[in-house]
């Protein structure tokens, strides 16, 4: 899965901080002017889909943060290219993985 931007972790974070839900922080955003529903909001947490600057100000402004924030924590020492790579590198989903079927093998039992 390739990773779309390097805010969604951050944006999750601070709203889980606040206590809201996808579906409050998606109709925050759409009071302010920004129209994303809470599937948006969950593909940009998810990294799924790239976000525009403009978007990040909205985002910012209705989680009450500074739009810096949003970003992941780069040390001024820290090689910024070796950094944005390994945020940029896919992780082990923490859900569950998807069990397989298990193949009927034989012939159907016929219920009467």
């Amino acid at each position: 899965m390739k990773i779309l931007n390097l805010v969604g972790p951050r944006i999750r974070r601070i709203r889980v901080g606040k206590r809201w839900s996808q579906k409050r922080l998606a109709e925050a955003l759409q009071r302010a002017g920004l129209d994303k529903s809470r599937e948006a909001v969950a593909r940009i947490e998810a990294q799924l889909v790239y976000v525009y600057d403009f978007q990040l100000l909205f985002i910012a402004r209705v989680l009450g943060v500074p739009l810096l924030e949003l970003y992941p924590n780069i040390g001024a020492e820290d090689d910024l290219y070796d950094s944005v790579t390994e945020l940029r590198k896919p992780r082990k989903s923490a859900a569950p993985a998807r069990r397989r079927r298990k193949a009927r093998s034989g012939r159907r039992r016929l219920r009467h």
